[in-house]
């Protein structure tokens, strides 16, 4: 209960970030996004887009982290590439956050209306790139 209650802090924190990024500049929104990762996520954005896309998943999985901070990291990664001007950029970014919600809709027994949306809502987007 108390590692949930935790999670759902996070989530909601990450939440926040989110939408104080509405309306900012592109090298806000970045800091702000790194800022998430360095205050409430136990990987570094540096880290994470370090990783080959080709051995994104297989990275993931060696991590210690929850459904919860995987989806976090989606949520960040998606944001960031509504932001980023360049079409590899936001590919990749899209393809990042679309293995981690699928990685967290494989594992867990909760269904979430939500997660679902934003997996439609990424392959849509890809499919526009």
């Amino acid at each position: 209960m108390i590692q949930r209650d935790y999670f759902e802090r996070l989530t909601q924190q990450v939440a926040k970030v989110l939408a104080r990024l509405i309306g900012k500049d592109w090298e806000k929104i970045l800091l702000a996004i790194e800022q998430a990762f360095d205050q409430h996520l136990p990987i570094t954005r540096k880290e994470l887009l370090g990783v080959k896309l080709e051995g994104f998943e297989d990275w993931i999985g060696q991590q210690d982290l929850s459904d919860d901070q995987l989806e976090a990291i989606a949520m960040l990664l998606q944001k960031e590439g509504e932001h980023i001007a360049t079409i590899e950029q936001q590919k990749d970014r899209f393809a990042r956050a679309l293995l981690l919600y699928e990685v967290v809709e494989s594992r867990t027994e909760m269904y979430s209306p939500d997660r679902v949306a934003r997996i439609r809502q990424l392959n849509d987007l890809m499919d526009e790139l």
